[in-house]
Order: C-alpha cells, then sequence, then structure tokens
C-alpha cells in the first residue's frame, strides 16, 4: 500500500465517486425495484436481512481517517502523534476513544493536513524526552 495518495489519484476517486452519485439519485424506482428484485433472487449472494446488518459493526472512525490518506497504522500513528498500539486497540473494538481522542480524530477529520503540520511544529522529539 503506498503511503499516501497522489492528488491526481484523490481527483480520480472523488470524480468516480460524484458521477456514481449522480447514477443513483437518477435512478428510476422502477430501476431500484428492478435491481432489487434481481439481488433478492440471487441464490449464490442474497442481500443481508435486518438481522445480520444489525451484527455489523461500523468501521471505527480512526480506520476511515486512515484509509482515506492511504496510510498504515504505523504511518498514522507517527503523523498524528498517537500510540500505534491505540490505534490497533481502537480499529479492532478492543477499546473505544475517550471524549478528548474522539474530538481529536473528528479535527483530524475535517483538516487533517493541517492538524498534521500542527503536530510536526510541536512534537517533541524521542531523544529529549529520554535526557529528561
Amino acid at each position: 500500500m503506498s503511503e499516501k495518495q497522489t492528488p491526481a489519484e484523490r481527483a480520480r476517486w472523488a470524480a468516480a465517486h460524484a458521477k456514481a452519485k449522480r447514477a443513483l439519485d437518477a435512478m428510476t424506482d422502477e430501476e431500484d425495484a428492478a435491481i432489487t428484485a434481481a439481488a433478492m433472487a440471487d441464490p449464490d449472494c442474497p442481500p443481508s436481512t435486518d438481522e445480520q446488518l444489525s451484527k455489523m459493526r461500523r468501521m471505527p472512525l480512526v480506520r476511515v481517517l486512515r484509509m482515506d490518506q492511504s496510510l498504515s497504522q504505523t504511518a498514522f500513528a507517527a503523523r498524528y502523534g498517537i500510540p500505534v498500539s491505540r490505534i490497533r486497540d481502537w480499529e479492532q473494538h478492543r477499546t473505544t476513544p475517550d471524549l478528548l481522542a474522539a474530538q481529536y480524530l473528528e479535527l483530524i477529520r475535517l483538516d487533517p493536513e493541517r492538524i498534521a503540520k500542527m503536530v510536526e511544529r510541536t512534537m517533541v522529539p524521542a531523544s529529549a524526552l529520554s535526557e529528561a
């Protein structure tokens, strides 16, 4: 996996996403009903039931943010000054972010580049911590 998407890759993804959204928005009720009927008739891969859907876990915000930036857990941890073990715990549903961590993740979601620059400017080098 690349460490980060290029601006061109992000632009292509955004354009494809916008095109797909327009196609869905333009779909008629009849087209939607035909697609639903075809999905329900597929014996190999039927749609999930409401019960199955209720048992699914939502992808943690930290993983969404990390994947959106095409960063590994280690790279995301280094970029935002979060222990990689904490990111693993959040992603594997072992723990959930406390209020302060959740707010920090929300700031990252709103402006990842700006937060990364702020962290880079204020990060205390590990060597300085060991000398204290």
